[in-house]
């Protein structure tokens, strides 16, 4: 169902969107395809890909805040970097946890692997740009990634719906944890991390972007609707 065929550009790209609807769809056999072939440029190309798309959600809000090029360049590119930290920090979590709770010996780069096509929902990560649903959209895609990613530990440790899933969310949580952990101070270190990429003090988001856009023309609304028509 799966079978690789890259002999010309067009059969790789076709393979290419074959693999990455199987993904999306949670489809164990799309998996197991690129995991057994150990095709890793697959994992990285939907991680690389992914991440860009993220980072097109993200350029919208460096372009409203008037970032410079240089700097709006370098956020891009850490902001590929972190994805890539997160990525290589789950895998070896689960990696870990899989090899100590049933002794088998697997390659930490076929856990970074599997990590890395449980990114596939992030191709749609420029859709964070949309107002007021951005971050719920967001939540979704991140849910959808944890999703694939359990049938990812549960195909390559065949551990079961029931242990995969706690290996996953335990993944899951250490990264959660890092982020929230109040002695790691994780909201200044985004504060610094944005004045250092960008040169802004401040960060505006998309909704309040949207708000001070709305509040600027709703005088010039109302003194139209307020003038007679024949003044037109």
């Amino acid at each position: 169902m799966y079978a690789q065929n890259t002999s010309t550009l067009s059969e790789s790209f076709t393979y290419f969107t074959h693999i990455i609807g199987g993904i999306l769809r949670l489809d164990p056999l799309a998996i197991e395809a690129v995991l057994d072939e150990e095709s890793y440029w697959i994992a990285l190309a939907i991680l690389l890909l992914g991440g860009i798309s993220l980072g097109l959600g993200q350029s919208v809000i460096l372009f409203a805040n008037r970032v410079r090029r240089r700097r709006f360049a370098l956020s891009l590119l850490l902001n590929g970097l972190v994805i890539l930290a997160g990525v290589c920090l789950w895998a070896a979590t689960t990696w870990l946890l899989v090899s100590l709770l049933f002794q088998v010996d697997i390659s930490y780069w076929l856990f970074f692997s599997g990590a890395a096509l449980s990114t596939a929902p992030f191709l749609f990560g420029f859709l964070v740009l949309i107002p007021y649903l951005g971050n719920l959209i967001f939540q979704i895609l991140r849910i959808w990634v944890l999703l694939i990613n359990l049938v990812v530990i549960d195909t390559l440790s065949s551990a079961g719906f029931l242990w995969a899933l706690g290996i996953s969310l335990v993944g899951w949580l250490s990264i959660e944890f890092v982020l929230r952990f109040p002695a790691f101070q994780i909201d200044r270190l985004q504060s610094w991390y944005w004045r250092v990429t960008t040169g802004k003090s401040r960060r505006l988001d998309i909704d309040e972007l949207v708000y001070r856009y709305l509040m600027d023309i709703r005088p010039i609304t109302r003194q139209d609707e307020g003038s007679p028509r024949g003044s037109q």
